[in-house]
């Protein structure tokens, strides 16, 4: 499409390349979204019915999740200080 669109206008049929151009870059990729749900749903991928709440429930959960891990991780960083704080003690007692 970009080259087609850097042709100069004077370029013998400018118009006709663009719009040829413009037609083969966009219908195939109309055509392969608008059949993209039938696939998934005849591979089993997605599912035909989604029952109402489903998306808040699971987006619920990944918050709770991040932020366990994010809990988790700031406990790890605590006790690796810790242990820091407690072998240079350990270090200057021998």
């Amino acid at each position: 499409m970009v080259l087609a669109l850097a042709l100069p206008t004077d370029f013998p049929s400018h118009e006709q390349i663009v719009g040829i151009t413009f037609a083969v870059v966009t219908l195939p990729i109309l055509g392969h979204g608008l059949t993209m749900l039938s696939l998934l749903r005849r591979l089993g991928i997605v599912h035909a019915e989604v029952e109402p709440g489903t998306y808040d429930v699971l987006r619920g959960e990944l918050q709770a999740s991040a932020a366990v891990l994010e809990e988790a991780d700031r406990a790890r960083k605590e006790l690796a200080k810790k242990a820091v704080k407690r072998n240079r003690v350990h270090e200057q007692d021998v």
